[in-house]
Order: C-alpha cells, then structure tokens, then sequence
C-alpha cells in the first residue's frame, strides 16, 4: 500500500505543482486547458506506478489512469465553478486528491517490491518532498498571506520592492535547507538558519517604522519554516520506512 501511494502521490505532486505553470493555472477556467492539466496528472501518477507493476497486467495501471482522471477533473471543475481560490479551498482540494489516491492505494497493493525498487521509491519521495517544498508551499503561503499583503500596500510602507521573485526564491531556498538538514539528521542547523533570517530581515525594517511590515514577515516567514519542518520529516519517515523495508532481517 505504502509504495502504491508513494508513486501515486510523485506524480500528483509533480503534475500539479511543477506542469501546472503559472499560466496554465491563470488559464484553467478555459475546458482545453483543464482537460490537458487534468490529463498530465493522471499520465504521472500513471507512469510513477509503472515500475511497480511492470512485468503483470496492465488492467490496474488504466483503472488508476481513469480513476484519477475523471476525480481529479471532477474536484478542479467544482472549484472553479464555485470560483473559490482561498487557502481553505486549497487545502480541502488536495485533501480531496490525496484521499483518492489513499483508495488506490487499498485497493491495489504492491507487494512483495524488488530491491531495486525501493531505491526508485526513495527517489521518488525526495523528489516530490523537493517540489511540495518549493513550489506546493508557495502556493499555499501566498493564498494565507494575501490578506496581509494587501494591508501592508494599502498602507504605502511597502514603498522599496525588492528584486522580482526574490522573496519566492528565497522562500524556496531556506525550505530545500531545513529538507537537507532534516534528511542528513543535522536538525538543529535550522535554529541557526531561522536565526539568520531573522537576523536579515530585521536590518531590512529597522528604521522604517513600518511594524505591519515586520509582522508580514514574520508571518510569512514562520510559515515557511513550520511547513518545510512538516514535509520534511514526512519525507525522512519515508525514506526510513523503505530502507527498513529493504534491509535483510537480522540473524540471531
């Protein structure tokens, strides 16, 4: 079930996250463009799990191919109809995703999974923790902060913009950091990454009297690092299943 859902779950991650682009998300109330999104993700979710199955029938690989399809359009074309954008709408849609892929995963196991295998699942989960990381958490952050972004420039104090997409670049860097740490067991370097950033920012406002500022940052910055700490260890929890997996029993 485990590696069912892991390979399942890449290709979500890849297909929503990373082949989804900005422009494709701005364009999906338009029927082509959510049919093609809709059939990338079910195409890698599909093509993640082959490896699993490869050599046995293909049957399930096309059940799991149109299961996802069809739900995954089904749950998109509601959210745009009822043209909810928000983080909750956000979070309750991949919910949705997940739970589907969960029932994929009961109802067709992998079983008995060759060595080589578990390295390609390995693969798998560091690479959907590195685009869930980055670009997932993004998306997600942007959609809680937006409130606070719009008070920040209603109140003028946001007057010196930075570099363009410095601020996401940064985010995206800081949380690939705290997934390194966490995967080489070096955790407590995040404390001193945090402090950094802290450290940073705080001559960035100093000075500017602008406490809505400082607190956006704050904000958006203690959002990073709770959910990069989050995937983080949900990859090692992974990663550490499957190497307990593959690794020979213990003699006596």
């Amino acid at each position: 079930m485990v590696e069912c859902f892991i390979a399942l779950f890449a290709g979500h991650v890849m297909g929503d996250f990373v082949f989804q682009t900005d422009r494709m998300f701005a364009q999906k109330r338009q029927p082509g463009i959510l049919l093609f999104h809709v059939f990338i993700v079910s195409l890698l979710s599909a093509a993640c799990l082959l490896p699993l199955i490869w050599g046995g029938s293909l049957v399930p690989l096309a059940i799991v191919f149109t299961t996802i399809f069809l739900t995954h359009l089904v749950f998109d074309a509601l959210k745009i109809w009822l043209n909810q954008e928000t983080a909750l709408a956000f979070v309750i849609d991949q919910i949705a995703h997940i739970g589907v892929l969960c029932g994929l995963a009961l109802l067709y196991p992998v079983n008995e999974v060759p060595s080589w295998r578990d390295l390609y699942l390995a693969v798998l989960v560091v690479i959907a923790a590195v685009f869930l990381t980055t670009r997932g958490t993004s998306f997600l952050i942007s959609k809680l902060i937006a409130p606070f972004a719009e008070q920040v420039n209603a109140s003028g104090q946001d007057s010196q913009p930075g570099l363009a997409r410095g601020g996401q670049m940064i985010g995206y860097l800081e949380r690939l950091l705290v997934l390194l740490l966490v995967l080489i067991e070096l955790p407590s370097g995040i404390g001193f990454l945090i402090a950094t950033k802290s450290i940073l920012r705080f001559g960035n406002t100093q000075g500017s009297e602008s406490r809505a500022m400082s607190e956006y940052i704050i904000i958006g910055t203690f959002m990073s690092f709770a959910f990069a700490i989050g995937i983080a260890y949900g990859a090692y929890e992974g990663l550490s299943y499957l190497f307990e997996a593959a690794a020979p029993p213990a003699t006596p």
